[in-house]
């Protein structure tokens, strides 16, 4: 019996070893056969679809363009069509190659819910502006490990002034995940924080006063200065970080954003991060 089991016990570690070897050496064979494969750019088309509808005299309109992927790694070209779809609403169902299927399919989505709404109107109220919602991605920037695309949007459903927005997503070429904060360490982001507030007070609002800047923010981030909700996207002067509207000032402010250059983020950022300028000096440090 205690024979029994020693080969047995040997035989697992045996068995375990050698899954372990061959895991090891399908997930480098996989990510070398990806570098490898992968084209260097991922091809797209230009598409755009719009529509509009007149419901009690009321007029709204909807349009969508977007630098539709067609060709690159299977997995950032899903990922990023992914990514479009969940930015309009995430209730497409058909094929995401499709791509004039999906902006038309989100085209009319958005009309049949301002339909609906404007239907609640018995008549328009005098000099009442059209509703209207115009988004447009476009692939901003790509290196042979990343690609970033941008996302600006624009609605007006009435009042005084409608809602706008801009928001980019990098994406890693290699397995196409969607980059977040997680290119910098956890335990420098408070740090960080402060560099990406010293960046918007002298790059968008031009000023070197940290008083006056402070009177240009809202109360709350007037003690304690917040990064953007929206991730950081990787171009090629730098790292980019966009504040929304309403996040840290008013309306008026706009939308507050800065790039910092890669060699002033070295420090902060994390393994994850310097693997997508891998081909600089920063990943080396």
């Amino acid at each position: 019996m205690k024979t029994m089991s020693k080969i047995n016990v040997l035989a697992v570690i045996s068995l375990a070893t050698l899954t372990l070897f061959f895991s090891g050496c399908g997930t480098k064979s996989l990510e070398a056969s990806l570098q490898k494969e992968a084209p260097a750019d991922v091809r797209t088309v230009s598409l755009s679809y719009s529509d509009s509808v007149s419901v009690n005299g009321l007029g709204s309109g909807v349009r969508i363009k977007a630098d539709y992927p067609t060709y690159g790694s299977p997995l950032v070209v899903n990922s990023i069509r992914e990514w479009i779809s969940e930015s309009m609403g995430g209730t497409y169902t058909g094929s995401l190659a499709d791509g004039r299927d999906m902006l038309q399919y989100y085209v009319k989505s958005i009309n049949k819910d301002f339909q609906k709404e404007l239907a609640e109107f018995e008549a328009p109220e005098e000099d009442m502006a059209s509703w209207y919602s115009f988004d447009e991605f476009t692939k901003e920037y790509e290196t042979d490990l990343l690609v970033t695309y941008n996302h600006v949007f624009e609605t007006y459903t009435g009042g005084a002034h409608g809602s706008h927005g801009a928001v980019g997503q990098t994406f890693r070429k290699i397995d196409g995940r969607r980059m977040d904060w997680s290119v910098f360490q956890s335990n420098r982001l408070e740090d960080l924080r402060h560099v990406v507030k010293k960046a918007i007070q002298e790059q968008y609002f031009d000023m070197m006063d940290e008083e006056e800047f402070k009177n240009l923010i809202l109360e709350e981030q007037q003690l304690y200065f917040p990064l953007p909700e929206t991730p950081p996207c990787f171009l090629e002067e730098g790292v980019e970080f966009t504040y929304q509207i309403y996040e840290i000032a008013p309306y008026a402010a706009g939308q507050p954003s800065c790039v910092i250059p890669y060699e002033i983020l070295s420090p902060y950022f994390s393994t994850t991060g310097k693997s997508l300028i891998s081909n600089t000096t920063i990943a080396n440090n």
